[in-house]
């Protein structure tokens, strides 16, 4: 029978004479069993003093028998046993390998009872000198999920990362990261014209989509006649890591991961001339196909992240634009349009966010106007009068 936590009880010993059991439950074990801690006293007042010590040390994290274990003992049991139920494949191993390259070497061997806000500052402070501002409030996040876990368990009385803010970006005016201006976006836009990036770039640059989704797209996707995308699927690299901690990449193709961001967008003309001068370059070469993948190589096979990225970079670096990363395409597209005029909600709806209190907490500080829509406002902004191209451009993929 369940006793409640500090509970005091008689029974008789071996002799037959009464002697008083103080209970008190300290935490759960790895199997989610409740830990308890038993003592026995003489006498009912003896009894009295020995709860209330027990308490104490309990209040105080004395009691935790997890408090003594290692960091990294926790954090990958966790990770691999209860977190991996909960998301993706590829976002559990994105949330082991973190925890593997930029957590564990610092703060993995110890002990979860001794870490304090202290050495979680210290850590971050250590970080800076080698990751960027996202990459370390990332891992952040990533440790503070292990330790709220290790509270959840009994093993912490507190999460004490959460003395700890997150480190803030201080970009100067001159540098060469996020978004990109009106004139940056327009430059990109013609330069782009019968280049391998121009579709992508376009779809990210209008529309605001994620390079997973832009991956995802088949032909199917596009409804010519209505004017309209919808997105179905995404495709992204999964890591998987093994005991040892040898990781193995491959991408997979995946659902959209909220209903937010099953959605379908309004195509303008610039997006519809991008997109029509692509299919005719693949008619061109021979493998188009309706339910095909919109990006693929010569042989259809589908491209991956990695080869966009680099077919990106190559463009800016052969037009001399500023470098960004491709996912700064995606934050340039809610900067431009809300300078544009663009409603913020319609902007929510736009990018697959799945609360408006997302986008406002990224983008409110650039809302400078509320009125007319998205694709018309953004289209006459940045995307201007444009024509289907020839289907002798040039368009390719494939790694030479």
């Amino acid at each position: 029978m369940m006793r409640p936590q500090g509970s005091i009880f008689s029974v008789k010993n071996k002799s037959g004479r009464t002697v008083y059991k103080v209970e008190v439950s300290v935490g759960k074990r790895a199997d989610g069993t409740r830990r308890r801690i038993r003592r026995t006293a003489k006498t009912l007042v003896e009894a009295q003093e020995i709860r209330i010590q027990l308490l104490s040390q309990k209040q105080l994290g004395e009691l935790s028998e997890g408090r003594n274990e290692r960091l990294d003992s926790f954090a990958l049991w966790w990770l691999r046993t209860v977190k991996a139920q909960e998301v993706r494949p590829a976002t559990a191993g994105d949330y082991e390998d973190r925890y593997r390259r930029v957590i564990s070497p610092f703060l993995g061997n110890k002990r979860l009872g001794d870490i304090q806000p202290r050495d979680v500052a210290e850590w971050m402070k250590a970080l800076s000198s080698t990751y960027s501002v996202a990459t370390i409030n990332g891992a952040r996040r990533v440790l503070s999920m292990i330790l709220q876990a290790a509270v959840a368990f009994d093993h912490l009385q507190r999460n004490p990362i959460s003395a700890v803010r997150p480190h803030k970006a201080l970009v100067p005016l001159d540098s060469d990261c996020g978004a990109w201006s009106k004139s940056e976006a327009m430059e990109a836009l013609s330069a782009a014209k019968g280049n391998a990036v121009e579709l992508p770039l376009t779809l990210a640059l209008m529309l605001g989509l994620r390079r997973s989704e832009i991956l995802g797209l088949r032909w199917d996707d596009f409804d010519f006649e209505k004017g309209t995308l919808t997105i179905s699927r995404v495709r992204r690299d999964e890591r998987t890591l093994n005991q040892d901690g040898t990781a193995s990449i491959k991408t997979v193709t995946y659902p959209p991961k909220s209903a937010s961001s099953r959605r379908r967008i309004p195509l303008s003309s610039t997006v519809m001339a991008a997109l029509i001068g692509h299919r005719e370059r693949q008619q061109s070469k021979g493998f188009f196909r309706q339910d095909h993948w919109v990006f693929a190589t010569h042989t259809g096979n589908p491209i991956g992240p990695s080869r966009l990225s680099k077919v990106f970079r190559d463009f800016l670096k052969e037009k001399g634009f500023r470098r960004i990363r491709f996912h700064d395409l995606r934050h340039s597209t809610a900067h431009l349009s809300l300078e544009a005029g663009v409603r913020i909600e319609t902007l929510s709806q736009i990018l697959g966010h799945s609360r408006i209190d997302t986008t406002k907490s990224i983008y409110a500080p650039f809302v400078e106007a509320i009125n007319s829509e998205f694709t018309e406002r953004l289209d006459d902004f940045i995307g201007g009068t444009a024509i289907p191209h020839l289907a002798s451009q040039e368009v390719d993929f494939d790694v030479e």
